[in-house]
Parts: C-alpha cells; sequence; structure tokens
C-alpha cells in the first residue's frame, strides 16, 4: 500500500514467504517460532509450502490461525516537515 504522502506500507510480512520455506527445509512445526519469531503476529496471512511450490506436500498452518478476530484500527500522526525552497 502507498500512502498519500509516497510511503510504502508492506501488506505481506517476511514471515509469510518463509514459514512455507521453512516447511519445504523440513523444519517442524513445533520448531517454526524458533525459526520465525514473528510469525504468530500475522495469523492466517502466510503462506504454506503447498502455496508456493508444485510439489508441496503441507498446507497446514498450525497452530497460528483460528481464534477470536480482533479488528484494529492504527492512527499514525505525522508532523509536517520543513518545505525546501
Amino acid at each position: 500500500m502507498v500512502t498519500e504522502r509516497g510511503v510504502w506500507v508492506p501488506e505481506i510480512s517476511l514471515e509469510a514467504m518463509w514459514f512455507g520455506i521453512s516447511q519445504w527445509f523440513g523444519i517442524a512445526d513445533d520448531e517454526l517460532l524458533s525459526v520465525l519469531p514473528n510469525l504468530e503476529n500475522f495469523g492466517c496471512n502466510i503462506f504454506a509450502e503447498v502455496d508456493l511450490y508444485v510439489t508441496g506436500a503441507t498446507g497446514e498452518r498450525p497452530g497460528f490461525c483460528g481464534g477470536d478476530v480482533v479488528d484494529l484500527q492504527q492512527d499514525f500522526t505525522v508532523p509536517q516537515g520543513k518545505i525546501a525552497t
């Protein structure tokens, strides 16, 4: 997403891709949080091995999906910068 001021805000985390890559490398599900410590912060917005590879065997996202849904709104206040003349 690009804001009005031209700031890029990522919509997909690095953990989203590395989750499936870690599965492909054979990292056990109970060890994924050691490899990707921020994984739980992104809920189901991640890619499993089957999403990334044609021969991907694992389509599960164990322990990171489901539960209560919480809608959050975050507002940012950016002070007006100096305008160069």
